[in-house]
C-alpha cells in the first residue's frame, strides 16, 4: 500500500481516530445519544473516504488537479476575502452595540467586552494593512 497524498491520509486518520472511539464509547454507555452516534459515523465515513482517496493514485491525481485549478483558486480567494470583510463588519457592529449598551446601562462588563472586540478589530485591520503592504512591495 503506497500513500500518494500524505496530507489527505493524515486528515483521514485523524477523523477516524476521532470518530471510531467516540462511537465505541457512546455504544458502551448505557444511554446512547443519537446525535453523537450520527457525528461519530459521519466523522468515520469522511475519514475512511479520505484514506481511500489518499492511497488511490487516480483519485490523488484528480484531487491535485482540482486543487490547482485556476477557477477553484479564484473562488477560494473570493470566499476568503468576503469572509474577512464580513468578520470586520460584524466585529465593528458588535463592538459599537456593546459599548453603547455599557454606556446606557452603566454595566462595566459590556464595556470590557466591547473593548476586547475593539482590540480584535484592530488586529484584523493591522493584519490587512500589513498584508497589503507586503503585496504592494512584492509586486
Amino acid at each position: 500500500m503506497k500513500i500518494y497524498n500524505k496530507k489527505t491520509f493524515m486528515s483521514g486518520v485523524f477523523l477516524i481516530v476521532l470518530g471510531v472511539p467516540t462511537l465505541i464509547i457512546n455504544i458502551l454507555e448505557k444511554d446512547v445519544d443519537v446525535n453523537i452516534v450520527i457525528l461519530a459515523v459521519t466523522l468515520s465515513a469522511f475519514g475512511f473516504s479520505s484514506v481511500i482517496r489518499s492511497i488511490s493514485c487516480k483519485k490523488t491525481k484528480e484531487d491535485k488537479l482540482d486543487e490547482l485549478d485556476e477557477r477553484n483558486c479564484l473562488i477560494k480567494l473570493k470566499v476568503q476575502s468576503k469572509s474577512f470583510q464580513i468578520t470586520q463588519i460584524v466585529s465593528f457592529v458588535l463592538m459599537f452595540f456593546l459599548l453603547v449598551m455599557g454606556k446606557v446601562s452603566g454595566n462595566k462588563e459590556f464595556i470590557i467586552m466591547g473593548v476586547g472586540i475593539a482590540f480584535a478589530l484592530c488586529a484584523l485591520m493591522f493584519s490587512e494593512f500589513c498584508t497589503s503592504m507586503y503585496y504592494e512591495f512584492k509586486n
